[in-house]
């Protein structure tokens, strides 16, 4: 191993003891499989500026979906959502050993090798996958911050609950604080991150039909009119709305659409697929005064960063 790469780093705003240096017995730099380097920093931020001024149930993990789609993108999250196939459906996968096995090509193969480093942001990594990975983090993440606290390279912790005399009692004084213990920033932003992928891991089809939240509050008043007047209104079973995902809109005969005025050339139909690269491909493709047809309201929500509503 590198020895450079075991140095603790003191933070900027470090205190007497922050000038010694410190070599400990794990890889401390994350740059060195493609983090940042100041990875507990920023999530130590991010967990900060999450729960800053906010009251009630923790609002991280509501944070950290809309986030995901913001790092992966719109094509690698459709992928991470759907994983190619239909609403309602999601690839079972079955660990063997440190792979996952799943059905691919008509072949029960080994979709996710033993962390398919290879693979880069959320391109054909599923839930499972990411789930694996922030475990790792997290716990990289609690022996970064509870060693630099066992070195005085950072001087305040909380604990995760109120202790008991007896708990209390078993923190070992100057030494390493047990894991189920302590929470400093960062260790709660790494578990609330990989908490979130863990739900999402569990039951993926739980979280499809975001379209239609989406759609719900993006809308302003007059054209939320138009779409519940094509599309209907939301069910209160979300199974029910999955499944209403992928069925071609019902417009009455006397409001249906008509393209008899538009050039064959620039009627874009929205692609049949739930890969994100079709999607990713069409949205390249789209030009001025082109006009997006749409027929599910599955294909609504992707297309809407295209333009025109038809």
């Amino acid at each position: 191993m590198d020895r450079e790469a075991r140095k603790l780093t003191p933070p900027d705003d470090g205190g007497y003891y922050s000038e010694k240096m410190v070599t400990t017995n794990f890889k401390t730099d994350p740059s060195s499989v493609g983090l940042p380097k100041d990875l507990t920093a920023k999530l130590a931020a991010a967990s900060i500026a999450v729960r800053g001024g906010m009251l009630g149930p923790d609002p991280q993990p509501t944070a950290i979906g809309p986030a995901i789609s913001i790092a992966v993108g719109p094509g690698g999250y459709m992928d991470l959502v759907y994983a190619g196939q239909p609403p309602g459906k999601y690839p079972e996968l079955q660990r063997v050993g440190d792979e996952l096995f799943g059905w691919e090509n008509d072949k029960f193969q080994a979709i996710v090798g033993a962390m398919a480093t290879t693979k880069k942001g959320g391109r054909k990594r599923c839930w499972a996958e990411w789930a694996e990975l922030w475990s790792i983090v997290a716990e990289w993440v609690y022996e970064y911050d509870s060693t630099s606290l066992e070195h005085l390279f950072i001087s305040t912790h909380s604990f995760k609950y109120r202790l008991s005399d007896e708990e209390h009692a078993s923190v070992p004084f100057g030494g390493k604080v047990p894991r189920k213990f302590l929470a400093t920033d960062a260790i709660n932003g790494a578990d609330a991150v990989r908490d979130v992928f863990n739900q999402l891991a569990e039951n993926p089809t739980r979280f499809q039909g975001i379209e239609w939240e989406f759609l719900e509050l993006k809308f302003k008043d007059d054209l939320r009119d138009k779409f519940h007047a094509r599309f209907g209104r939301k069910d209160p079973s979300t199974a029910k709305n999955i499944e209403r995902l992928t069925q071609p809109a019902g417009l009455d005969r006397w409001d249906r659409l008509n393209y008899n005025e538009v050039s064959p050339v620039a009627l874009k139909q929205c692609p049949g697929t739930f890969n994100g690269l079709d999607w990713e491909s069409w949205m390249l493709s789209i030009e001025g005064g082109d006009v997006v047809v749409v027929n599910t309201l599955f294909q609504v929500s992707p297309r809407r960063r295209c333009g025109r509503f038809h």
